[in-house]
């Protein structure tokens, strides 16, 4: 079961990326590569751990009722 879930969530990031990949190729041309790949690590940091954080609140519900 958890598995799948993550499996899921990883599923819909992907999709999430492929959306804003095409915002930081832009700013490739404006911004260094550093900063263009810090900020790519900062979404991805921030959407795993609101992905993560959903799916166990899920999981605890579900376990509680």
């Amino acid at each position: 079961m958890q598995i799948l879930s993550l499996s899921l969530f990883f599923k819909s990031f992907d999709e999430y990326l492929s959306e804003i990949c095409p915002f930081y190729l832009v700013k490739i041309k404006t911004l260094t590569a550093k900063m263009v790949f810090s900020s790519i690590m900062i979404e991805f940091r921030t959407s795993v751990k609101k992905g993560y954080s959903v799916k166990l609140d899920q999981l605890k519900e579900n376990s509680n009722s």
